[in-house]
């Protein structure tokens, strides 16, 4: 077996034979025109074989070798930091779309964050009467603001309008903000709501709304005399097929799509309201959006549908205890 090491332009040979090791070295500027390095060796001369013809000297490509080494040790002094990587451009191009697609998940992300903040309520910007201002303990309320409200809304003196004490805060803001804008109470054959808004004039900043709805959502609901009479069986079935899909199956609301509780209104304000949405003076206005949803649904209801209706809730739903006629005692 032969075996052949290069020591910076020599050749040294081992032949092993019988165990014992004979090295000879070759120096390739003397091996004549056929070296090692052109393809053919000494050793292949001893066994016969013929030189390639033509084959160049060895003092060319060792030169050659030398000068592509020692430009290579110069290359080599650059620090491996500095170099550019392999596919360094690719890399660039992938890292900018990656970037990019980054920020595209992250403002994907706060897109349906807001949207999910906003639940079910398709608008809730206050110019179109969907006012949402959280109440702040720290707002007091005007005494005489509140007085004047109280006039028509508490038994203090004769009863004007309904009694607000228990009906949820969020909807006590959205219809005064419905009255200030102009979306109730512009209408001539609504004689209560003008009354409202102008009433409603009176009043110019947002955190007095905000106080009032506060003022009247945290007071206890009034006992009230039932008035109205019908079909209570009747009226059940109404309800249910009619109503309670909006408004629960125990009339107490849904807030998610800015349905009120009906189980906190008395009888005679509850049937008022629906007689004026069939007859189109309430839920008008094209920004009262869920007004007018309630105007349709009621469309095709009779007077005694309503009344069915209405003294159904009172009976069944409501949870505002009667009140008992005060009359001169019988003696």
């Amino acid at each position: 077996m032969v075996e052949e090491w290069d020591f910076g332009g020599d050749i040294q040979s081992t032949n092993h034979n019988n165990g014992k090791a004979n090295k000879t070295r070759y120096n390739p500027m003397e091996a004549g025109p056929n070296p090692p390095y052109s393809g053919f060796s000494a050793i292949a001369a001893k066994t016969g074989a013929k030189p390639i013809a033509n084959a160049p000297t060895a003092s060319a490509p060792i030169e050659v070798c030398r000068e592509f080494t020692r430009g290579h040790h110069i290359e080599n002094d650059i620090s491996v930091r500095d170099l550019p990587a392999r596919g360094c451009e690719l890399s660039n191009v992938d890292s900018q779309h990656e970037m990019l697609w980054h920020w595209c998940m992250i403002f994907f992300v706060f897109v349906l964050v807001g949207l999910a903040n906003q639940g079910c309520v398709p608008n809730s910007s206050p110019s179109v009467g969907y006012y949402r201002s959280a109440s702040s303990p720290s707002i007091n309320l005007d005494q005489k603001t509140l007085n004047a409200c109280l006039v028509c809304h508490s038994t203090k003196e004769m009863q004007r309008g309904p009694v607000l004490n228990g009906f949820p805060n969020w909807y006590l803001q959205n219809q005064l903000k419905k009255f200030q804008l102009g979306y109730r109470g512009k209408n001539p054959n609504n004689r209560s709501e003008q009354l409202m808004w102008v009433a409603m004039n009176k009043i110019k900043k947002d955190y007095e709304i905000v106080a009032l709805a506060d003022y009247f959502s945290k007071q206890e609901p009034k006992p009230f005399i039932r008035v109205i009479q019908g079909n209570v069986d009747l009226g059940k079935i109404l309800y249910v097929n009619r109503c309670a899909s909006c408004h629960g199956s125990d009339a107490e609301g849904k807030r998610e799509i800015n349905s009120p509780p009906l189980n906190v209104q008395e009888d005679w304000f509850l049937l008022d309201q629906l007689r004026k949405y069939v007859k189109g003076q309430r839920g008008g206005h094209p920004e009262d959006k869920y007004g007018m949803i309630m105007k349709s649904s009621t469309a095709d209801l009779s007077l005694n549908d309503l009344r069915n209706i209405v003294a159904y809730i009172a009976k069944d739903l409501t949870i505002l205890p009667p009140l008992k006629k005060v009359g001169p005692s019988k003696n």
